[in-house]
């Protein structure tokens, strides 16, 4: 298999995932194809194990979350008819439900998220493209409509992560914008922060780490920046420049050293150390 043909023109968002399954500690590569279908690699042997054919129009989100309360791993996929998809993978990736949303005219559902074991509660979230469209919270079990999450940037939201700040013990939504950051509180209506570089444009994902005690969010933007930040004292540490002028869409942590980064201009895998702060490949 190559993997760069997993990267097409299309790739304007989290359009493949790469996760070490729980159930046999193998690594596993899941992308959509030109044909709508979820092709799953098992990376070890380059092999194509399945290959599902559901979605009906571009696929915009593939990601994987794991409930580590009960070791169950999940799929969550959206396309362009704003669908998002939740899959059971235990179950050979049966599917539990749908939601449509019901963004508005033009916009495009271009992020979901699993949240899990907030208070007992664990909840799906969503987000648009539309400029007057709120980031949507349901309840994961049921799939119904909660609450909107006020999205006050007016902006495009194409990424949302999750972050539980173990310094206040509160829970938190990261929407990543079209020029900042945005961080929700996940239960209270109120904002901790609004993150913005000089030179921030279009964030299409993020992943958050921690290191020596201190959690960060390292955020890719379409202009070819690395933004790396520190989330406690809200303040930027290091932007990283792909000197290639790369459009960096989607970024996806691998282990404590490295990320995989979907550069759409080259229909290509980039390899980042987040820890040394270099683009290697």
């Amino acid at each position: 298999m190559d993997i760069n043909s997993t990267n097409d023109s299309f790739g304007r968002n989290d359009i493949f995932e790469v996760f070490i399954s729980v159930k046999d500690l193998k690594a596993y590569l899941i992308s959509k194809n030109n044909n709508y279908n979820l092709d799953i690699y098992r990376l070890e042997d380059n092999t194509l194990i399945k290959s599902i054919k559901h979605h009906t129009n571009h696929i915009t989100v593939v990601r994987y979350f794991l409930d580590s309360n009960t070791n169950r791993e999940y799929l969550l996929t959206t396309d362009e008819n704003k669908m998002v998809t939740l899959w059971d993978i235990e179950n050979d990736f049966k599917i539990l439900y749908e939601i449509k949303p019901g963004y508005s005219g033009k916009s495009k559902l271009y992020s979901s998220l699993l949240v899990f074991g907030i208070n007992g509660k664990n909840y799906l979230l969503t987000s648009s493209t539309g400029l007057s469209d709120y980031t949507k919270k349901y309840d994961f079990e049921s799939g119904k409509f909660i609450a909107n999450i006020n999205n006050t940037n007016n902006n495009y939201t194409y990424y949302l992560l999750y972050w539980f700040n173990k310094k206040n013990n509160e829970h938190y939504i990261i929407e990543c914008c079209e020029s900042k950051t945005l961080i929700h509180n996940l239960i209270k209506d109120e904002i901790y922060a609004e993150l913005k570089a000089t030179n921030e444009y279009r964030h299409f994902s993020g992943f958050i780490y921690n290191k020596n005690d201190i959690d960060y969010l390292c955020n890719g933007c379409g202009n070819g920046y690395i933004h790396i930040w520190d989330l406690f004292n809200k303040n930027l540490i290091a932007s990283i420049y792909d000197n290639q002028g790369s459009y960096l869409n989607h970024i996806i942590q691998w282990d404590d050293k490295y990320a995989i980064i979907a550069d759409v201009s080259n229909h290509s895998f980039k390899i980042f150390n987040y820890d040394e702060k270099i683009i290697c490949l």
